[in-house]
């Protein structure tokens, strides 16, 4: 049979792993939000400032109330407030609206040339007012703007400000939609404390974002510093080498030259092999017999059999090519292991760097 229509088995090893990794990766990021939810929502709630605010509406007689709710419960809305901020849109009946007819040069400065046109021809004292901005039409045949303005009497948006305050709401902002939108396209009034946390939110994305920029830059950064560091000091290196000209060519082929005779001169004080047996040669006894000899150019050891190995000991003692022979072991042979008869023992020595070359 033909193996064409087969998928390769390292392909399949490769999909049997994915397909159990990837739902434990997920299983893994779900826990974690969930155990982590108490740290990780209030920070990133503080740095984007994304919770959500409490919007609540005005009936036509100005009470407040749930956009959920109608007349007949609008005193609910209070356990909904403590600790947070508080958004209310006003009803349509309780605001007015005023189309104002204004120059178009006015258009740089709107809210002044509004707020002026007020208080000239509004019916009723401008200080009583709050007003906004909605839309802005421009006509084509003249040089002039139609403004819609929408006004609302301070003294309601007074008593919603306490109103909220008094129910523990952290904040408050008084606007007007038309559109029935949560965000208010009109705003009448902002409570101190909504600034203060707007401005901590733009505060912290800055931070944020400068942050975020400062360690990704870091790198680059620290790599261009070394670079230039290591490009610097360099040059200097050359440079200086330069004004002594041959003189540290000449003290390093010196220092190599030094460090060759040192070896050399090591060397030549260590006794070599042939010298060392020649003394061994001559000052072990007759009735000894080294069947071992381990020799490293530093220290000689030896192990044999002899009839009194601590006299082998006192004779190497006067040898010149050795110096602080100890008897490392001594054992008693047995009559019937066939080894010769006797003591075996095990000795080593040093050797002397002043011995017969």
């Amino acid at each position: 049979m033909s193996g064409r229509g087969r998928t390769p088995a390292p392909y399949d090893a490769r999909q049997a792993v994915r397909s159990r990794l990837l739902p434990a990766l997920q299983s893994a990021w779900q826990w974690w939000r969930e155990e982590m939810a108490w740290l990780i929502a209030p920070i990133a709630g503080r740095v984007s400032g994304a919770r959500t605010p409490v919007v609540l509406t005005t009936t036509a007689s100005g009470e407040l109330c749930l956009p959920s709710q109608g007349d007949e419960l609008a005193m609910e809305w209070q356990a909904a407030c403590p600790g947070r901020s508080v958004v209310i849109l006003l009803h349509p009946a309780v605001v007015m609206r005023l189309p104002i007819t204004l120059p178009r040069s006015a258009r740089r400065n709107l809210r002044e040339a509004v707020g002026y046109h007020l208080s000239v021809e509004a019916p009723t004292d401008p200080a009583t007012l709050h007003f906004g901005i909605d839309a802005v039409r421009s006509r084509a045949d003249r040089e002039e703007i139609v403004v819609e303005a929408i006004l609302c009497a301070r003294a309601l948006v007074a008593n919603l400000e306490t109103a909220v305050e008094q129910a523990g709401a952290s904040g408050c902002l008084v606007g007007f939609s038309d559109k029935g939108n949560a965000a208010p396209e009109v705003t009448f009034a902002v409570s101190r404390a909504v600034r203060r946390n707007m401005a901590t939110t733009r505060l912290n994305r800055w931070l944020l974002t400068a942050a975020c920029a400062i360690a990704l830059s870091i790198g680059p950064a620290l790599y261009a510093s070394a670079s230039w560091l290591a490009f610097r000091t360099e040059a200097s290196i050359a440079h200086k080498r330069s004004e002594q000209g041959e003189a540290i060519g000449l003290a390093e082929e010196s220092a190599r030259l030094d460090a060759v005779r040192d070896a050399l001169a090591a060397a030549r004080n260590s006794p070599e092999l042939l010298h060392v047996l020649e003394d061994l040669a001559v000052h072990l006894p007759r009735q000894a017999w080294v069947s071992q000899l381990h020799f490293d150019r530093v220290r000689i050891k030896l192990a044999g059999f002899a009839e009194d190995p601590t006299a082998i000991a006192r004779s190497l003692e006067e040898a010149n090519a050795l110096a602080g022979v100890k008897l490392e072991s001594v054992s008693r042979m047995d009559p019937g292991s066939g080894e010769p008869r006797g003591s075996q023992f095990v000795l080593h020595a040093m050797l002397n760097g002043d011995g017969p070359q």
